[in-house]
């Protein structure tokens, strides 16, 4: 997601709060359903299961990078809008909290 200027932010967001992420992001598909049969066929069940176990660290770490980005666009950025926070307050506010 990029942030864009103004509302256009949190309307963006909102319709994909974490809550609503969490329950519409489906892990990806598993290993053995990205490769070809050949390959799957040619490693062994130790090698399936290191395989699946890789797969489910890259899936979780790319929900984790969007629950970063969504605290980032909703949370952090626009306190620092001009409209939002007085300019004279911005930066002790934003010290404070960050």
């Amino acid at each position: 997601m990029k942030p864009q200027p103004g509302l256009g932010i949190r309307r963006q967001l909102d319709r994909e709060s974490l809550g609503e992420l969490e329950g519409s992001v489906e892990p990806g598909p598993p290993w053995i359903h990205t490769v070809s049969k050949e390959i799957v066929d040619s490693v062994s069940d130790q090698e399936k299961k290191r395989q699946e176990a890789i797969n489910e660290v890259i899936y979780t770490e790319c929900d984790f990078v969007r629950d970063l980005e969504y605290l980032r666009d909703v949370w952090v950025v626009p306190p620092r809008t001009p409209d939002i926070i007085p300019e004279s307050r911005r930066a002790e506010f934003i010290q404070l909290v960050f």
